[in-house]
């Protein structure tokens, strides 16, 4: 039998999964009642910065560049101890998404989070515009606030768009943490996307979840969040509107057409701390770890026991590692120095050959699309 809070936070997780996609023992829930449609009904609410206790001016905005929405949410405390945090998510995160970080963060850090054309309440953004665009639209938004330098953290998807902003505006980065990426597209990755669009494109929901959820978490590893990363992606990819699944489509058609930059003499003038879960098998550590090879030099570690969903379930990973190293440039115990990462290294001598053979897991090798079919039928 379960108890009424536990009642209540599953419906609030089933109502709202977005406000979820972190959760711990020290989120908090608060309730109002409001009526709709004439009926009394419960509504919950993630409140985050009223339960903390603590104070923080929350700046609610919207810009445009080039025509194109930008959406964000800047929280200052009285006094931040580092340089504002940018929160940059994977494809299926927004801006609400950040929630509880906020909860963590915000009560000695100022935190910013965008909706950059694309995500969230942005619109659509076609595949033609490239993650440099992205970068600049970053830009347009410290610019707005007025922010001399800012520490970024990124994951997957937005990794590259904090990777394209680092080689722009160098300057402007105080910190870098580049999670769960990689230096190159493999084939496998690529069909895992492949299908992912041809599903979504169907219409096919069910399909779409299990290609996507196949192709980032690790079955064969026993990953401590494994049953909630996939009950929480599940809920998401029910709840996705016509918008969202059109943003998915062509945001994953801009990585696919995101050409890999070569390795320039002379490498970008920061250090980043780089890492992602020791059982990820979409961006895998050792090509996580030559992302190192853009910069005068990088931390890289991986974190024991998770996938490339480490941060769902469990975000005082992310906190207990990031904070630290924006605060006081202390790195995590699971991270090393490299210096000097070998622009040369084949990619055939990044994997074993146990793992070439296992890199992703059978259930995601379904019909493979050409991608030449997308231009041929002008949806690029």
């Amino acid at each position: 039998m379960i108890n009424k809070r536990q009642a209540t936070e599953k419906s609030f997780v089933n109502k709202f999964p977005e406000h979820y996609f972190y959760p711990d023992r020290n989120s908090h829930l608060t309730f109002k009642k409001s009526k709709l449609f004439g009926e009394c009904q419960e509504e919950f609410e993630y409140m985050s910065l009223v339960t903390t206790g603590h104070k923080s001016n929350l700046q609610n905005g919207t810009i445009s560049h080039r025509d194109r929405e930008i959406h964000y949410h800047f929280i200052e405390p009285v006094k931040s101890i580092a340089h504002p945090i940018l929160l940059l998510g994977g494809v299926l995160q927004n801006r609400k998404s950040w929630k509880s970080y906020i909860d963590d963060l915000s009560s000695t850090n100022s935190v910013l989070v965008i909706d950059l054309p694309g995500i969230g309440d942005a619109k659509i953004l076609d595949a033609s515009y490239g993650f440099d665009f992205l970068a600049d639209c970053v830009y347009a938004v410290i610019d707005h606030l007025r922010l001399k330098k800012i520490n970024i953290f990124s994951t997957s998807y937005s990794s590259i768009i904090a990777y394209e902003f680092s080689d722009r505006y160098p300057s402007l980065i105080d910190k870098l943490v580049i999670s769960s990426s990689m230096a190159f597209l493999p084939e496998q990755q690529r069909k895992v996307m492949f299908n992912c669009i041809d599903s979504l494109e169907q219409k096919n929901l069910s399909k779409f979840y299990t290609v996507f959820i196949d192709g980032v978490c690790n079955s064969s590893k026993n990953v401590p969040n494994y049953d909630l990363s996939r009950k929480v992606i599940e809920m998401l990819t029910q709840k996705l509107t016509e918008e969202e699944i059109g943003q998915f489509i062509e945001n994953t058609k801009r990585v696919l057409q995101y050409t890999v930059p070569e390795v320039k003499p002379d490498k970008i003038p920061l250090i980043p701390l780089i890492f992602t879960g020791e059982y990820d098998t979409f961006t895998p550590p050792s090509l996580c770890r030559e992302i190192g090879q853009f910069y005068t030099s990088s931390y890289f570690g991986t974190i024991d026991n998770y996938d490339h969903l480490f941060h769902i379930g469990n975000r005082q990973i992310i906190i207990k590692s990031i904070l630290p190293f924006f605060q006081q440039h202390s790195i995590p115990a699971f991270c090393t120095k490299h210096e000097n990462v070998n622009a040369e290294l084949q990619k055939d001598d990044l994997f074993d050959k146990e793992e070439q053979l296992n890199i992703l897991p059978a259930a995601v090798n379904l019909p493979v699309l050409n991608y030449n079919d997308y231009f041929l039928r002008g949806a690029v």
